[in-house]
């Protein structure tokens, strides 16, 4: 059965001018998912998506918007923001409506991202880069595909 995926990405771009003095791995449950918080429950600065220079893409190799239940799928994040040079991110998946976990999440070593099963989030190694930073994992599907999917992001851009 083929389920659309909606890339609701409560695209909770926390875009932050400030410097930041000390930054670590990402912050799980920070996703701006139902029941979550976002990026400013840790960072401070501007106000949550208040910067239109910046943004957030979430790019999924599915087929035109639909997932095969246990399929396995690389996803990639990407930040963009002119002029920074420090980015994170924190990412899980739910049904519509839920605050339970779909899928599970894996990555390598070297992807610069760190995982919990259902979340994935930037490593403090990967955070730095001019101007753009990706990151690339694999997300599986769950196993039933009866059910809508939305990806829940929130990401931090900083110097």
């Amino acid at each position: 059965m083929r389920t659309k995926i909606k890339l609701c990405f409560a695209m909770m771009v926390c875009f932050i001018a400030a410097n930041l003095y000390s930054l670590s791995d990402g912050a799980f449950n920070m996703t701006g998912a139902p029941g979550e918080g976002d990026c400013s429950g840790c960072h401070s600065g501007k106000v949550v998506n208040s910067d239109p220079l910046g943004s957030l893409q979430i790019q999924i190799d599915s087929n035109n918007g639909f997932y095969e239940p246990g399929k396995i799928y690389t996803v990639k994040v990407k930040l963009k923001y002119n002029g920074k040079n420090r980015f994170g991110f924190a990412l899980s998946t739910r049904y519509i409506n839920s605050t339970g976990f779909v899928g599970t999440f894996s990555s390598e070593a070297i992807s610069g991202v760190f995982n919990r099963i259902e979340y994935v989030a930037h490593t403090k190694a990967s955070i730095d880069m001019p101007d753009e930073k990706s990151w690339i994992f694999k997300w599986q599907a769950p196993e039933s595909g009866d059910k809508d999917i939305h990806f829940y992001a929130a990401g931090v851009v900083a110097n």
